[in-house]
């Protein structure tokens, strides 16, 4: 379904933004070579772009929340009554707890994208 989208909505706006970087570094000496010439829409960078945006949902919504969700509410309250911010709680308290359980959202996500 993302490839179908790439070829049909987002290569022709990349086509158009790689052709522009192409004529702007185009112009500099030594790099006319590499970055010069006609650009193409359907390339590696238009690629990564959509396992970016593929990979995104998976680690940031659904598995991140549910981390998240795990730290016990007292742990939570604990710093916000010692005087920590919001931010401060999440990094003191919470960022502890669920490294693990991040770093797997982040190799599952992974996983998705390379498979």
């Amino acid at each position: 379904m993302y490839g179908l989208w790439a070829l049909a909505v987002f290569e022709r706006p990349a086509r158009t933004a790689y052709q522009a970087i192409a004529d702007s570094v185009g112009k500099l000496t030594g790099l006319g070579r590499l970055f010069g010439g006609n650009a193409s829409g359907a390339s590696f960078m238009t690629a990564g772009i959509v396992l970016a945006v593929m990979i995104t949902p998976i680690v940031n919504t659904a598995i991140s929340r549910e981390v998240l969700a795990t730290v016990a509410q007292d742990d939570k309250n604990a710093a916000i009554a010692m005087g920590a911010t919001r931010w401060r709680c999440c990094a003191c308290a919470c960022s502890p707890r669920v490294r693990s359980g991040l770093t797997g959202a982040v190799m599952l996500g992974l996983g998705r994208g390379a498979g």
